[in-house]
């Protein structure tokens, strides 16, 4: 997870945790974590996955998002303002 965060191209004092929760109608729901080039369509790399308050221990590349998860990205300080009404997220 510490190499994807490095991937987002951003310093350090210039990123932010934030916690996301996959919504019902997320055209993310039923794509692997690879599949849905989160990182890419996002800026921003996820760093845990939890469902139904458990931490999802697989690979994370290979996890298939549903709705409810709930994820903590690491990502700029101009993801809320592009991303806070996405329909991806509840």
């Amino acid at each position: 997870a510490a190499a994807d965060s490095r991937k987002i191209g951003l310093e350090r004092h210039k990123r932010r945790l934030v916690e996301l929760v996959v919504s019902t109608s997320s055209s993310l729901v039923g794509m692997t974590v690879k599949e849905s080039r989160f990182r890419t369509r996002f800026n921003a790399a996820i760093i845990a996955v939890h469902r139904h308050g458990e931490h999802v221990r697989e690979k994370m590349g290979d996890i298939v998002l549903r709705n409810g998860d709930v994820l903590l990205v690491e990502t700029g300080v101009q993801f809320m303002l592009e991303f806070q009404k996405d329909p991806n997220f509840a």
